[in-house]
C-alpha cells in the first residue's frame, strides 16, 4: 500500500488530506483542518510540550536523588557486610595464633630459664683485657669466649670457642686430665697477630691480647680514635708481686739467687724471670679508664661481674677444659718462701721498678678495684 497527499493551493481554504489506496481507488480517510486553527494548536503544543518538559525534570530530579540515596545505602551496606567479615576473619586469626603461641611454649624449652632474666642491652664501651703474662690471662680469654658473645683474643674468639673446647674436651678424655698443653701451633686457641688484624675489632665487646707494647692500645682505642670516640675500659689483673715472680721464674725455669752475696746480683737474679711487665704503662691512664681485679677471684667474680656487661651466648661447651702454658710449680722447691727478709727485698724492689706492681698496689682495695666497686 502507498500513500499520497494533496494540499489545496488556497492556505485559507480548509486543507484536506486524501489518503488513497492504489489498489482500491477508495478514500479511506479525510481529515479537515482549519489552517488558522492549526497554528494556534501549533503554539498550544509547543507550550504543553516545554510545562510538560518543565514538570518532567522537576519530577526527575528527586527520583535522581532517591536513585543516588538507594546506591549509597546500599553501598554502604556492603561496607559494612564487608568489615564484619574482615573483623571476624580476623579475630579468628587472632585466637589462632595466640593458641599456638602457647601450645609452642609449653612443648619448647626456653633458652633462658631464670624469671628475672632481662633482654641483652649492649654497653656503648668496648672492654679491654690487659693480658699481662703468667696472670691467668690464657684461661680467662678461653673463658670469656666461651661463655659470652663477641670476644676477640689472640687466646681464642666468641665465633667458634664451642667447638674449639668440645675438641679440648675430647683430647683431656684421652690423658684422663681436666686440662690439656696449649698448641705452641697458630690455631683457635692462639691466633696470629696478623690474622687478629686482619679481623679487625669492629664487632667486639671483650679484646683480650698479649701486645707488648702499651702504645698498641693507645694508638687502636684511645680517647677519639676508634670509630667516633668510642670508649674503651681497660682491665688490668693485679697478682701478689712475689707470687707473680715465682710463676715467671717457673716460665722461664729460673731461681732466685737466695744466696747471692749482695743485692745487685739478687736483684739481677729477680730480673731474669721479668715475662713482659712492660705491657702496662701508666700513660694508659691518660687514655682509658683503667680497672683492676684480683687474680685470684678473676675466674669467678670477675666473670659473674662482666656477665652483667656482656651477651652469653646461645650454646656454650661445658666444662671448659683450660689450656696450659706453664708446666706445674713446686712451691716446695722455691727458696724465697724460707726467707722473709728476701721477701721483704724483693718486693721493695717490685714496688720501686716495675710500673705494673705500683698501679696494682695502688688500684686493689680502690674504688677502681672492679671487684670492691662490685660489692
Amino acid at each position: 500500500m502507498s500513500f499520497t497527499s494533496e494540499t489545496k493551493e488556497n492556505e485559507d481554504q480548509p486543507l484536506v488530506v486524501w489518503l488513497n489506496d492504489s489498489n482500491s481507488n477508495k478514500f479511506a480517510k479525510e481529515r479537515t483542518v482549519s489552517s488558522s486553527y492549526a497554528s494556534d494548536d501549533e503554539e498550544n503544543i509547543g507550550s504543553t510540550h516545554n510545562k510538560n518538559k518543565t514538570f518532567q525534570n522537576k519530577k526527575q530530579l528527586p527520583i535522581a536523588e532517591e536513585q543516588r540515596d538507594r546506591t549509597s545505602s546500599s553501598t554502604s551496606q556492603a561496607h559494612w557486610k564487608y568489615a564484619c567479615i574482615l573483623s571476624a576473619i580476623t579475630y579468628v586469626l587472632t585466637f589462632s595464633f595466640i593458641a599456638f603461641r602457647k601450645a609452642s611454649s609449653s612443648s619448647s624449652p626456653q633458652l633462658l630459664s631464670t624469671d628475672d632474666a632481662q633482654a641483652y642491652t649492649r654497653s656503648n664501651i668496648i672492654f679491654g683485657h690487659l693480658h699481662m703474662a703468667k696472670t691467668g690471662g690464657t684461661t680467662l680469654n678461653g673463658i670469656m669466649a666461651n661463655r659470652f658473645e663477641r670476644v676477640c683474643g689472640n687466646k681464642g674468639y666468641s665465633y667458634d670457642a664451642y667447638l674449639a673446647n668440645e675438641r679440648a674436651k675430647e683430647a683431656s678424655h684421652v690423658t684422663d686430665k681436666e686440662s690439656i698443653k696449649l698448641s705452641s701451633k697458630y690455631g683457635h686457641d692462639r691466633v696470629k697477630k696478623s690474622t687478629i688484624y686482619e679481623i679487625g675489632f669492629e664487632d667486639c665487646d671483650y679484646i683480650s691480647t698479649e701486645e707488648e707494647n702499651p702504645q698498641w692500645w693507645i694508638d687502636n682505642f684511645g680517647v677519639g680514635r676508634f670509630h667516633n670516640g668510642t670508649v674503651m675500659e681497660l682491665h688490668v689483673p693485679c697478682r701478689d708481686p712475689i707470687d707473680h715472680l715465682m710463676s715467671q721464674c717457673n716460665y722461664f725455669h729460673h731461681t732466685i739467687d737466695c744466696d747471692a752475696e749482695n743485692d745487685k746480683d739478687f736483684f739481677k737474679s729477680i730480673e731474669k724471670c721479668y715475662v713482659y711487665l712492660g705491657r702496662y704503662s701508666h700513660r694508659l691512664r691518660h687514655h682509658f679508664g683503667v680497672k683492676c681485679f684480683d687474680f685470684h677471684q678473676e675466674f669467678t667474680t670477675y666473670v659473674d661481674l662482666m656477665a652483667k656487661e656482656l651477651q652469653e651466648r646461645r650454646f656454650i661447651s661445658e666444662p671448659y677444659i683450660k689450656r696450659e702454658t706453664n708446666r706445674p710449680r713446686n712451691k716446695a722447691s722455691e727458696c724465697i718462701w724460707g726467707r722473709q727478709d728476701l721477701i721483704e727485698k724483693a718486693r721493695e724492689y717490685l714496688l720501686e721498678n716495675v710500673e705494673y706492681y705500683q698501679f696494682c698496689d695502688e688500684c686493689i682495695g680502690s674504688e677502681d678495684d672492679l671487684i670492691i666497686a662490685s660489692n
